[in-house]
């Protein structure tokens, strides 16, 4: 019978832990969403590892997207529902954003070009960083007279 050291079960386990962060596979994931069933509803994680896996993970992700407001979060996961409907979907999402993305930057070109402001609150006032800063007539000396001061704070009170 053979014995294996207890340092060499830690590197086996670490190197285990690290490859299925890096890749993981379905066993890798099972395991992740036991462990977040586990935290999140105080159950053993030998238990939530015993449960119907469509139950633990239905039930971390229901408590994800309970927590989620943001709008960006949702469209995540409506992103997931349209990759299973559609396999097109992800390479019409990445068409339509490059082509959103080529409007902007030619409408924003042709506003710079006219000189036009970014609002149009902002109208008459150019957006565009001037080539030199304005001069100003700053004095080359002076002083504060602090006893002046010192009277202003005394009439106050």
């Amino acid at each position: 019978m053979s014995y294996v050291s207890y340092k060499d079960l830690l590197d086996l386990c670490q190197v285990e832990a690290i490859a299925a962060k890096l890749a993981p596979d379905e066993l890798a994931i099972h395991r992740y969403y036991c462990r977040q069933y586990s935290k999140l509803f105080h159950t053993p994680l030998h238990v939530a590892q015993s449960l119907d896996p469509a139950l633990v993970i239905r039930a971390v992700i229901e408590d994800r997207l309970d927590g989620e407001d943001e709008m960006d979060e949702i469209e995540k996961y409506l992103d997931v529902v349209y990759m299973v409907e559609d396999p097109e979907y992800v390479t019409q999402r990445q068409q339509q954003e490059e082509d959103y993305l080529a409007q902007a930057q030619e409408e924003e070109a042709e506003r710079v070009r006219l000189g036009k402001p970014i609002h149009p609150a902002l109208k008459g006032e150019s957006t565009l960083v001037p080539d030199a800063p304005p001069k100003t007539n700053l004095p080359k000396s002076g002083g504060i007279n602090m006893a002046a001061l010192k009277h202003l704070e005394s009439e106050e009170q």
